[in-house]
């Protein structure tokens, strides 16, 4: 599992329980240090997928709408490396597919295709912000500023960063000339991260594991229609 994570990006585990110390006790297989997040008390990043114990209505996670492709909290200085998706109970209505995308494999489209759209999202920084209070937790509020592609001293892509409902309406002073640019640049990316070609999609059932590199493998979710007894 760990060489598919390192050469795949992600890996699936199957039955692998449904209690809710499932997440740690994987990450303790992985040999991961548990990290504390201010969506949850344990793991990298664990969320619950696909299966919506409380409908609510602060966060899209917890939507049963559509839940566009995206990384896991990308506002924090030092980002999250692995990511824990655990489906204790899938709903029994339709929907709820979750989509994998390699980030990275299109960040090299990108720059191939539309060397100029890459070269605005790897050097325009982008302003990160959220602001909430889990239940049973302290309030939070988190801003930074980082590029959507972060390349290393080598231009090779390293990490990133999509979360629409995560991204401020700030733009950099320095950048407001590139605004127009910019978002021609995001939009084109985005698109291209949903299309069938880079998408993949997997409908978890229950007990699966999902692990993924945070900084490469992008997730999201197809909406669902719930039934009455999912709940």
């Amino acid at each position: 599992m760990l060489l598919q994570l390192q050469s795949h990006g992600f890996a699936i585990l199957e039955n692998g329980g449904s209690g809710l110390d499932t997440e740690p006790e994987f990450a303790k297989l992985l040999n991961c240090s548990p990290r504390p997040t201010y969506y949850s008390g344990c793991g990298r990043h664990i969320v619950k997928t696909s299966v919506v114990e409380v409908l609510r209505q602060d966060s899209a996670a917890y939507l049963p709408k559509r839940f566009g492709i995206h990384g896991d909290i990308p506002a924090y200085y030092h980002p999250l490396e692995v990511g824990i998706l655990h489906c204790s109970q899938q709903i029994k209505g339709e929907g709820g597919e979750n989509w994998l995308c390699d980030s990275f494999h299109v960040a090299e489209q990108m720059k191939e295709e539309y060397p100029m759209h890459f070269e605005l999202l790897s050097t325009v920084p982008v302003h990160w912000r959220d602001v909430g209070r889990e239940p049973g937790t302290m309030p939070y509020h988190l801003e930074s500023w980082y590029p959507t592609i972060s390349v290393d001293f080598n231009g090779q892509v390293e990490m990133i960063r999509i979360s629409n409902h995560m991204r401020g309406s700030h733009f950099a002073k320095k950048h407001k000339d590139k605004l127009f640019s910019w978002y021609k640049a995001y939009f084109t990316f985005y698109k291209l991260l949903h299309s069938e070609q880079y998408r993949a999609k997997y409908k978890m059932q229950n007990g699966d594991v999902l692990v993924l590199d945070n900084k490469r493998v992008l997730h999201g979710r197809g909406a669902f229609l719930p039934l009455p007894n999912d709940f």
